[in-house]
C-alpha cells in the first residue's frame, strides 16, 4: 500500500442477520408501494421529448458552429451527449418498452447511430458493472486510467511513473 491510501475503496457491512432481514422486508414493502403507485411505469412522451431535445441541441450546435460560434455549440453538444448517454442507459436497462427487442432498437438508434458507439458492448460492460460493482479487476467502470485513478493499484502505477520519470 501507498502511505496514506490504505483505506481507499474499503468498506465493511457488519450487521446481524436479523437486521439484514428487517432491511430486506422494508425494501420489499417499498417495492410494492412504488409499483402500486405507478412510479415504475414508463412515460413514452418523456423519452420522445428527451430524444427530440437532444437532436435539437445537436442541430443548433451545428448551425451555430457553421456561423463561427464555438463555445456555445460545444456546450450544447455536451448537453446532448450527456442526455443521449443517459437515454442509452435507460434503454439498455429496458426502462422504456416491455419488449426487450424494442429497447435494444432504441439503444441502437441513440447509442450506435447518434453517438457512434456500440450500445451492445456498453450494455455488456455495464451489466458486468452491476454484477460486480466496484470489484477491482472485474468492474470495467473502475478502469479509467490513464485519466483517473480510482483504485490503489492505479495509484501505485502513477506513483511508480512519477518516481521513474522525475
Amino acid at each position: 500500500m501507498l502511505p496514506g491510501y490504505e483505506d481507499v475503496n474499503m468498506g465493511s457491512f457488519d450487521i446481524s442477520e436479523e437486521r439484514s432481514a428487517a432491511i430486506a422486508k422494508n425494501f420489499e414493502h417499498l417495492r410494492h408501494r412504488v409499483r402500486r403507485e405507478g412510479l415504475m411505469d414508463s412515460s413514452y412522451l418523456f423519452y420522445i421529448q428527451k430524444v427530440f431535445e437532444s437532436l435539437l441541441f445537436i442541430a443548433l450546435a451545428v448551425f451555430l458552429q457553421l456561423r463561427g460560434w464555438y463555445v456555445l455549440p460545444a456546450f450544447l453538444m455536451g448537453l446532448a451527449w450527456q442526455q443521449l448517454g443517459w437515454l442509452v442507459h435507460d434503454f439498455t436497462h429496458n426502462q422504456l418498452f416491455k419488449n426487450h427487442w424494442h429497447n435494444d432498437l432504441a439503444s441502437y438508434f441513440v447509442g450506435n447511430f447518434l453517438q457512434g458507439f456500440s450500445s451492445g458492448g456498453w450494455k455488456e460492460q455495464h451489466n458486468i458493472h452491476h454484477a460486480a460493482t466496484n470489484v477491482v479487476g472485474r468492474d470495467g467502470d473502475l478502469d479509467l486510467m490513464p485519466f483517473w485513478a480510482t483504485v490503489v493499484q492505479d495509484l501505485k502505477v502513477i506513483y511508480f511513473l512519477r518516481e521513474v520519470l522525475t
